[in-house]
């Protein structure tokens, strides 16, 4: 394989390495998809400090609410998300919903649930190191159905309204500082029928 001679001496360059290594990835192998290129997130050392901070604290504590937890835990109430005002909620929202959009398709809608994707906030709790406000835990849902309940056709919506309903229920972190979103280990997505 012919090695440009720019790329002999790249050991000195390790991000330049990692880029380039994914380039040429994908152009060997494009049906790898773009999940390569995003890389980062399989060292920890391109991990933020808000999100090594939060791992680092559920090791110690799942629901960060224990009083050895780097990060504490505290849900807000009704007054104190309603101060938060309207641009915050829907900032937080929208946080919530690219999750879903770009996380869902590849796991529990893979599976018998459609969803409507029409996300509503559940609870927001926040989160404080050393008394400073670092980020949220927001628990989010959406109306789901199980199309194995039911004769569902995809393309007749009107055939959900046999299927068991029920919510997508999950959790995320998400940071004040950098508006960096991630999925709580602990509160992945799942489907909760209605009773």
């Amino acid at each position: 394989m012919y090695i440009p001679a720019t790329m002999k001496n790249i050991s000195r360059f390790p991000h330049f390495a990692m880029v380039a290594f994914a380039l040429l990835l994908l152009t060997l192998k494009p049906n790898l998809g773009l999940a390569w290129a995003t890389f980062p997130e399989f060292t920890e050392q391109a991990k933020s400090s808000f999100r090594m901070l939060i791992e680092s604290s559920l090791k110690q504590c799942s629901d960060l609410n224990c009083k050895n937890s780097e990060v504490q835990a505290e849900k807000l109430s009704s007054e104190e998300i309603s101060a938060l005002g309207s641009a915050e909620l829907k900032k937080l929202t929208g946080d919530c919903q690219k999750i879903a959009e770009m996380e869902w398709p590849d796991t529990i809608l893979e599976g018998p649930y459609v969803a409507s994707f029409h996300i509503r906030i559940r609870a927001i709790e926040s989160l404080t190191y050393k008394d400073n406000l670092v980020g949220y835990r927001l628990n989010y849902s959406d109306s789901a159905w199980d199309t194995d309940t039911c004769d569902y056709n995809p393309e007749d919506k009107a055939s959900l309204k046999k299927c068991k309903k029920g919510l997508l229920v999950e959790s995320i972190f998400v940071s004040t500082k950098t508006g960096e979103a991630f999925r709580d280990p602990y509160g992945v997505v799942e489907f909760q029928p209605k009773n």
